[in-house]
């Protein structure tokens, strides 16, 4: 279908948000950028946070997404229905290559679906008006949105996020709702470190379903759309169960952006609220960035990229002993593999000229 997209002259009426560079010079220098890269180095410093090993690790967070693959099989509108096991997911096979440690396939987002969601936001009067019935109202109770530090390189850890702990339980607040009062939640699941991170964060159990579509391996992630689809689900489900509190978070580029909203097919105690949390945020502690550094460092976490038969390349991301962070990549077949296998983060390691030696 060719629908002839024409861009049209004149600037925009109104411009939402910002187009803010979200990628600092260091890791610029070194190529790094793409999520891929970055999630995984934020999943692994977790790991390292938590003290677990790395079989461990990899065995409950492929528990995690299997309890999403098993939603998706419920879920009408998911793009993947049939349910996967914990062990399929995180094994390795001819459909479930490694992308970057700890991820195979299965762990990632899958952006390769056609799929689309719409919403309609009225007033009761017009609500009225159209003749939509009373049953099918669903009400946005509260919304807040935050971001956490721009640059990565930037930021106190890699295992955690101010903003979503602010926003987060800031939303919640508002609504007069904590996380035990919840009945559906959907986290934003592009990959499993960042269900993680905003389950910590918020204080949400993650022995309980924390996705009412399966997530965006398994449900669909049609890039910056998804959330729009947790959002009409959360609808038809809150249509389904009168009553029922709703939760949904968002999430945009590495960790960043987050948004979150509380919905019923009540109506709230009080109007819609909205609260601005970013200087809160902003406050938070933040990290000095060496460019290059030549001397001794401690890995604070590290990602393998693979190509089609082999690991590829290491990222390396390293605390200095006055604090600050720097960047380096390796690319020893040895030590990329040691590295799928045995705990870096913590360890000391040698840097010149961005290159790290163990």
């Amino acid at each position: 279908m060719n629908l002839n997209w024409q861009a049209l002259p004149g600037t925009p009426d109104r411009v939402f948000g910002e187009d803010k560079d979200m990628r600092h010079p260091a890791e610029k220098a070194l190529r790094i950028g793409q999520p891929i890269q970055l999630y995984p180095m934020f999943e692994n410093a977790l790991r390292h946070h938590l003290g677990e090993s790395i079989p461990a690790h990899l065995e409950r967070i492929s528990e995690l997404w299997a309890g999403f693959s098993r939603v998706a099989a419920d879920n009408p509108h998911a793009w993947l229905r049939n349910a996967v096991s914990a062990e399929t997911i995180r094994t390795i096979s001819p459909n479930n290559r490694p992308v970057s440690f700890p991820y195979p396939k299965l762990m990632n987002s899958n952006n390769n679906v056609d799929q689309g969601a719409a919403l309609i936001l009225c007033s009761e009067e017009r609500a009225r008006a159209l003749g939509i019935p009373r049953e099918k109202w669903v009400y946005p109770w509260a919304g807040t949105d935050a971001h956490d530090h721009y640059y990565v390189s930037n930021r106190d850890t890699f295992y955690g996020s101010p903003a979503i702990r602010i926003a987060g339980r800031r939303v919640l607040e508002l609504t007069g709702l904590t996380p035990a009062d919840l009945d559906l939640v959907d986290v934003y699941s592009c990959f499993p470190v960042a269900v993680q991170v905003a389950a910590r964060e918020i204080g949400l159990d993650t022995s309980r379903p924390l996705t009412i579509t399966g997530g965006l391996t398994f449900a669909g992630g049609p890039l910056n759309n998804y959330v729009m689809h947790s959002i009409a689900r959360g609808v038809e489900l809150a249509r389904e169960q009168p009553g029922a509190r709703c939760l949904i978070t968002a999430n945009g580029g590495y960790l960043t952006k987050h948004a979150f909203g509380v919905y019923s097919s009540e109506p709230p105690a009080r109007p819609f609220q909205h609260q601005d949390v970013q200087a809160e945020v902003d406050a938070t502690p933040a990290r000095d960035v060496a460019l290059t550094h030549t001397g001794t460092a401690t890995v604070e976490s590290y990602t393998v990229m693979y190509g089609a038969d082999a690991p590829s390349i290491a990222h390396v991301v390293c605390q200095l002993s006055d604090g600050r962070r720097t960047w380096a990549n390796c690319t020893d077949p040895d030590v990329m593999l040691a590295m799928t296998n045995e705990e870096f983060c913590g360890r000391s390691v040698r840097l010149a000229d961005n290159i790290a030696t163990f």
